[in-house]
């Protein structure tokens, strides 16, 4: 063996490969560095949707903030983890748990192509469907955790190695400044938009009694319709891509209802008549409602009406056709 091949072997007996605890870290800190930022910009976006007018609740911005972003974050993040990696062999996050990304055989810096390469097959996890995804993070686990060279797959392919490097009390220090500070922006982006809500809500309902009907009028999302006077609203969330719903009953527990629900909606309602046919639902006809399209569905038991604007549509339904035929022609927008 010349000289240079024992140099090798003696350098590499001083490197200590990193542990799956570390690694782990790294990728929650990166995370946490990368999406706070990016959260506060759209949560600065959100805020002024409030004061337009645009979005009513926390639940819609959240469906909203879902189909803003979608899947950008996840190139995003494999474009700052691959040039990091490339430039200066560790992310934010490696550096504050003091680890690197290096060649597996030269344990040098690695070069553009096994960088990228590395962080292309670690992100295109988060693609695999049906689970498989999570079954080869398990494999990664094993892996690092049982094996001499603590690869994983992605380490495996692309010829690369996590090693440890002597901790940085500048830069941890810093990097501790710079989350605790995102942190404290991102903790009052929340609470102002919570405050904003509350303030919103507060406002929401009115309800109007007369002699023999009684009106529920919400100033949120724009829209009043009369009901009988001794029934009685009540709201409620409870499908994944409702924003609002309020439902009247005779009474708590009455097999009886009429609901009104909103639903955000980007489509156009040709694609909402296919989607209510699909589950065996019939439309009637198409009509319109105060200058809006609506669509008129019937089963046996049901009645059903959908009103749609811009992005959302409201679907107003009823087991009780005699009240729903009296109170539809009251139903109109506010705003």
């Amino acid at each position: 063996m010349n000289n240079q091949g024992i140099n090798q072997k003696t350098e590499e007996n001083k490197i200590k490969l990193a542990e799956v605890s570390n690694r782990i870290s790294a990728f929650i800190f990166d995370l946490i560095v990368f999406i706070f930022p990016w959260t506060i910009i759209y949560l600065a976006y959100i805020l002024f949707s409030f004061q337009d007018n645009k979005l009513f609740s926390l639940k819609e911005i959240l469906l909203e903030f879902q189909s803003k972003t979608g899947l950008i974050i996840i190139p995003l993040l494999f474009v700052y983890s691959g040039f990091l990696v490339w430039i200066y062999k560790c992310t934010l996050g490696k550096r504050y748990t003091n680890i690197a990304v290096v060649a597996s055989k030269s344990f040098k810096k690695t070069n553009f192509l096994r960088a990228f390469l590395r962080e292309a097959i670690k992100f295109s996890l988060f693609f695999i469907p049906y689970y498989g995804g999570f079954l080869i993070l398990f494999l990664n686990v094993f892996l690092i955790k049982l094996t001499n060279k603590k690869q994983a797959v992605h380490d495996i392919i692309a010829g690369t190695q996590v090693i440890t490097i002597p901790p940085n009390k500048k830069k941890k220090k810093f990097l501790n400044f710079f989350i605790f500070f995102w942190a404290a922006i991102f903790l009052i982006s929340i609470t102002g938009l919570l405050y904003n809500e509350s303030m919103v809500l507060t406002k929401k309902i009115e309800v109007k009694q007369g002699d023999v009907w009684q009106y529920y009028e919400n100033e949120i999302y724009g829209f009043k319709v009369k009901y009988p006077k001794e029934w009685f609203a009540k709201e409620f969330l409870d499908e994944p891509n409702q924003i609002f719903g309020v439902k009247l009953l005779p009474s708590e527990g009455s097999e009886k209802y009429i609901y009104f629900q909103i639903y955000k909606y980007d489509g156009i309602m040709d694609d909402l008549i296919k989607e209510f046919q699909e589950k065996g639902i019939g439309v009637k006809n198409k009509t319109t409602i105060r200058g809006y399209p609506a669509i008129i569905f019937e089963t046996q038991e049901n009645k059903l009406n959908l009103v749609k604007d811009q992005k959302r549509f409201i679907m107003i339904y009823s087991n009780c056709r005699d009240v729903f035929n009296k109170i539809m022609p009251s139903f109109s927008f506010t705003k």
